[in-house]
């Protein structure tokens, strides 16, 4: 600022050699300390407040309020931080049974090839008569296996199956043939269904100190070595994604199957191409897709 010679000023801070001042007019600024006085030097200065500029600087007026930082400039105001579960995952936090260790193991039966019990009844129709759930369970038991649910696997007829009677089913082009059949979705719904009550019904059983639950599905056609093969590993590929633990598979009538057939350890069952698993993903998303 520029003052006439002589003028009253009024020191406001010293800093060096330079002093802050307060003229005429209430202007203030920064000039060299050596044109003030002796008697104008000796005014006690005010406490400090923001730091003398270099000479060639221009003097900034300090700003009203303080500006928090942000970590972007042109960002919007963080919200406060919220801890949100993704979906599903707070039922399962609170569900008792997601501690325990959950098993699954399949269970393979034919109707003609289990036991005499069966094959007597059957007399020779056991590609459609009608056997009640609770005489297949008994048979089952018989065997030392107690099944949850019980899933008949006959309506899945194939006329090309005389193609592939050197294999179990275990090989791909079966799986893949069932996967694909116009009544699958329907037998995959009924399996969800009785599984999920199935499900619930033996964790609602369970002891307080028990950890582990295990689920056992039978799987049956005629035979045991073709349709409830391919069913039951559908089944094991659907439920290893679910959280089970799956066990060694059960195929009751193994013994039954014949000399001439694989079993499941022949080159093609060992190594199916990539597209079995494109058709069992498929089958996957059938399975969730279901609401029970």
């Amino acid at each position: 600022i520029k003052a006439k010679q002589h003028q009253n000023v009024i020191v406001l801070e010293v800093r060096d050699d330079w002093t802050k001042v307060e003229c005429y007019q209430s202007y203030q600024g920064w000039i060299p300390s050596q044109l003030l006085s002796k008697e104008e030097a000796k005014t006690p200065p005010p406490p400090p407040s923001r730091p003398a500029p270099k000479p060639a600087s221009r003097s900034v007026k300090p700003l009203e309020k303080p500006v928090s930082p942000r970590k972007h400039e042109d960002s919007p105001p963080l919200p406060p931080e919220v801890t949100t579960l993704p979906i599903g995952q707070a039922e399962a936090d609170s569900d008792p049974g997601a501690s325990l260790r959950k098993e699954f193991q399949a269970v393979t039966f034919g109707l003609e090839t289990l036991d005499s019990f069966l094959f007597d009844k059957c007399a020779g129709q056991g590609s459609f008569i009608q056997v009640d759930d609770k005489e297949l369970g008994e048979a089952v038991k018989r065997r030392n296996y107690d099944a949850d649910v019980i899933l008949d696997a006959r309506m899945f007829p194939d006329p090309d199956a005389q193609y592939l009677t050197q294999h179990s089913g275990m090989h791909y082009l079966i799986i893949t043939r069932l996967c694909e059949h116009r009544n699958f979705p329907s037998w995959l719904r009924n399996a969800k269904t009785q599984f999920a009550k199935a499900y619930q019904r033996r964790r609602s059983e369970l002891g307080k100190d028990e950890q582990t639950l295990k689920m056992t599905v039978a799987v049956y056609c005629r035979a045991g070595k073709h349709r409830s093969v391919a069913g039951a590993k559908i089944l094991e590929h659907i439920l290893s994604t679910e959280g089970f633990q799956i066990l060694e598979t059960a195929h009751l009538s193994y013994k039954r199957w014949g000399a001439n057939m694989c079993k499941g350890s022949c080159h093609e069952c060992q190594n199916p191409p990539l597209e079995l698993e494109e058709t069992l993903a498929g089958a996957l998303a059938k399975w969730r897709s279901i609401r029970t």
